[in-house]
């Protein structure tokens, strides 16, 4: 139990750090071109 508790604590925080990257990178989009919606279909492609 604790090892999958853990290991399911880690993948939170990957998920975390992944989701705020590409948060990030969506509105660095956003301000150049308005593309948000291709950076989410690629980085949902890539899950």
């Amino acid at each position: 139990m604790r090892a999958v508790e853990g290991r399911s604590e880690g993948e939170n925080r990957v998920l975390r750090a992944i989701s705020s990257i590409h948060y990030g990178i969506t509105n660095l989009q956003a301000k150049a071109g308005g593309q948000e919606r291709n950076c989410t279909v690629r980085y949902c492609a890539l899950l």
